[in-house]
């Protein structure tokens, strides 16, 4: 939706404002106008904040899905990191065991004591690394909801409007994004054994896409320097090119997710009632739980069925 959204807003306002979108600080010579341009003038301002005001909710329960897709992993690596510490506690108690034989009483001694010094310290090995899996997919998961935030501002605060809070909400989106993506990296070399070959496939995606987003926004950096600082022509126009392909890439690094969430699905749908609920506490009353107080009255309906009442099948047994 944002990438249909920002082709639109780019071909609304070349058509409409292509004078005002080309507009620069330095009042230099601009062919390519930046996306805060593009979506900040109007028509294109308000298709791209009804855009944005559409992705905001599936956003942000992307990241709450991929947050606890994340933390299944986390059971298994505490369980595999305890497994680890069983067989090499076990072979340094062996170990310690043979050497008390062929030593002395004092050297055996020490020899235990170190073994299980050895033991308490790899003990704590699995808990440490799960809880660091799950701090890393904690601070993750509020840098995802940071970036939702700097969407937001940079979408509905335009730089004309507020420029300091436009370019704090800027910077936000940027870091917010960038540094989720490195922790993701690196969450997945601690799951590496766990994955599938598609999820590892997306691994490998998101490496490619963080570094090629890395190099565009070290470009944004410097040519929106070369602009301010000494206007350079030529300089924010390259500027804004490199703008549109950091955006594409945050687009295609949660594009990626599909391959990482193959079969998750989104249902919406009422809960079902408790099974005592419908049969009663015996089985023979349906309708006693329901209404323990009163009598059920006429017309009502369960789930979208009529209920039968003791009345109405003394009228089919007449009949």
């Amino acid at each position: 939706m944002p990438l249909i959204g920002l082709v639109a807003c780019f071909i609304v306002s070349m058509i409409f404002q292509f004078e005002h979108i080309q507009e620069t600080a330095c009042k230099v010579y601009n062919v390519i106008p930046s996306i805060s341009a593009v979506t900040g003038i109007s028509p294109g301002r308000y298709l791209w904040r009804v855009v944005i005001a559409f992705h905001i909710g599936p956003r942000i329960l992307i990241a709450a899905v991929y947050y606890n897709f994340l933390m299944s992993f986390v059971p298994l690596v505490a369980s595999a990191a305890s497994k680890a510490s069983t067989t090499v506690s076990q072979a340094s108690n062996s170990t310690s065991s043979a050497a008390s034989t062929a030593t002395t009483a004092t050297t055996a001694g020490a020899s235990t004591a170190g073994a299980s010094t050895a033991g308490a310290s790899t003990a704590t090995g699995p808990s440490s690394e799960a809880e660091w899996l799950t701090k890393l997919l904690k601070c993750c998961y509020y840098l995802q909801l940071s970036e939702v935030l700097g969407l937001c501002v940079i979408s509905f605060v335009h730089n004309r409007e507020h420029y300091p809070t436009h370019e704090k909400g800027f910077l936000l989106y940027l870091t917010s994004s960038h540094f989720s993506f490195l922790i993701i990296l690196r969450v997945y070399h601690m799951i590496w054994p766990y994955l599938n070959e598609e999820q590892r496939w997306s691994y490998y995606k998101k490496l490619f896409i963080f570094v090629f987003s890395l190099l565009c926004m070290t470009s944004m950096g410097y040519f929106y320097y070369r602009h301010i600082k000494h206007c350079d022509s030529f300089a924010f126009s390259i500027f804004a090119f490199a703008e549109y392909f950091v955006a594409a890439a945050n687009m295609g690094y949660y594009w990626t997710l599909v391959n990482d969430l193959p079969d998750e699905e989104i249902v919406v749908k009422k809960p079902a009632p408790p099974i005592n609920s419908l049969l009663g506490s015996n089985g023979n009353n349906p309708n006693k739980e329901l209404f323990p107080n009163q009598e059920i009255p006429l017309g009502i309906t369960q789930n979208g069925h009529p209920v039968i009442t003791a009345a109405d099948v003394a009228v089919k047994k007449d009949l």
